[in-house]
């Protein structure tokens, strides 16, 4: 290139420094335009909240969020403190009634509490599933295997995983035939590779966890009703044998069965011959 076209240092610099400052403005852009987006979706999530009725998801997603909300509010300063008294005066409501809004709305969706059930302690399908409100106003929902659920306890959003966690437990197909054939199956599987001998006792958490891991999405609460159903409908004989469930005192070890009429933990599992 001939020198008379070569442009100064100082022309050089000044390009640099416009695109320097131009990359800097796309940034403040890219990084404004995030903010825009996140603070549309938090006010999409309160709309949602708003048209269901759930003062507590309002005013916990308000919380959750305050110092982001604090630094794009400022325009609107007179609409959001509408919608946090509103929701506090909701809430207020709510907790002073929420055993009877509780009752009602669960007997709509067929999901009674047990009669034992006080605020703020509930429970439900005699026993298995627990839930708990905390001063807070969140509920906590359990059963004997895992914590389910924790999220702010408006009515319509605990009824709503009250419902789905007792459809995936309690709605299956029973087959006790073929629950019976895999308990046996993999009962083998332990005593196979212990080198025990048919008829000893084996964990009742080994055989559940062999299942559990067998089976996609199949898990211990749900073999916990399987295997309670079995032990009262049956079948319990195959093979010759006949299913034993035996106790224990280790809580952690054991399974409390469902409905079978006892508090006992069932720890062991075996397969006693049948005489002929």
């Amino acid at each position: 290139m001939p020198k008379e076209f070569s442009f100064p240092d100082e022309a050089k610099d000044a390009v640099e420094s416009i695109l320097m400052d131009a990359s800097e403005k796309e940034q403040a852009l890219d990084e404004a335009m995030k903010a825009v987006k996140r603070f549309r979706k938090i006010v999409a999530e309160l709309g949602k909240y708003v048209s269901k009725g759930w003062p507590l998801h309002v005013l916990s997603l308000m919380e959750e969020q305050r110092a982001f909300l604090r630094q794009h509010r400022d325009a609107r300063r007179k609409d959001w403190d509408q919608l946090y008294m509103a929701a506090q005066e909701r809430a207020k409501i709510l907790r002073i009634w929420y055993p009877k809004y509780l009752e009602v709305a669960c007997l709509k969706k067929r999901l009674p509490l047990d009669m034992s059930s006080r605020h703020p302690v509930y429970t439900f399908e005699e026993g298995f599933f627990e839930l708990t409100i905390d001063r807070a106003g969140t509920a906590t929902l359990s059963n004997s295997e895992r914590k389910l659920g924790h999220f702010p306890a408006d009515i319509g959003a605990v009824v709503a995983k009250l419902g789905e966690e007792h459809e995936r437990i309690f709605a299956r197909r029973d087959d006790g035939q073929h629950f019976l054939t895999k308990l046996r199956e993999h009962y083998l599987g332990v005593v196979g590779r212990e080198k025990l001998l048919d008829g000893a006792d084996v964990p009742i958490r080994r055989i559940a966890g062999r299942m559990a891991s067998e089976k996609k999405g199949y898990l211990t609460d749900q073999f916990i009703v399987d295997l309670s159903r079995l032990a009262i409908e049956g079948p319990l004989e195959i093979d010759a044998r006949r299913l034993e469930l035996l106790h224990t005192r280790d809580h952690d070890s054991g399974m409390l069965l469902h409905g079978v009429g006892s508090v006992a933990y069932v720890g062991f599992v075996r397969f006693e011959e049948v005489s002929s």
